[in-house]
């Protein structure tokens, strides 16, 4: 999407393990909408496993609708998809993470938290939420 503040694009592109979404200030539910859905095509496109990295710039506050727009992206997760690490993003996005993991538990639980990419980048080369 021109101008989304959310970009979206593998970790390393040889070996399309990770796929990277960055969140800039300003995002909105429907770039983050779009952005999942670019994040789909490209978990699509290889037939194995994968984990993504979601990168929150300097944003504590989740937009209008993130957790109604979260829950709906929850019910159709990629299937290749093993393991989502929250990277940044404050306490407000945390909590807003933190109610989606009970309302929907199994597909929160493959959802954990880091507190920079070297922590997210461990988490996904053991593919265990309690590392570090």
């Amino acid at each position: 999407m021109s101008g989304s503040k959310i970009s979206v694009s593998w970790d390393d592109d040889a070996s399309k393990k990770v796929i990277v979404l960055r969140y800039n200030p300003g995002w909105t539910s429907p770039e983050f909408v779009h952005a999942i859905h670019d994040a789909y095509t490209l978990a699509a496109s290889v037939e194995h496993t994968i984990s993504t990295m979601s990168i929150f710039e300097a944003q504590d506050v989740a937009p209008p609708g993130f957790l109604r727009t979260l829950t709906i992206i929850g019910d159709t997760a990629s299937p290749n998809v093993t393991l989502s690490v929250v990277v940044g993003g404050g306490a407000g996005i945390r909590m807003i993470f933190r109610i989606f993991q009970r309302v929907l538990p199994a597909e929160a639980s493959r959802v954990c938290f880091a507190s920079s990419v070297e922590d997210a980048r461990a988490i996904i080369a053991q593919n265990d939420c309690e590392t570090p």
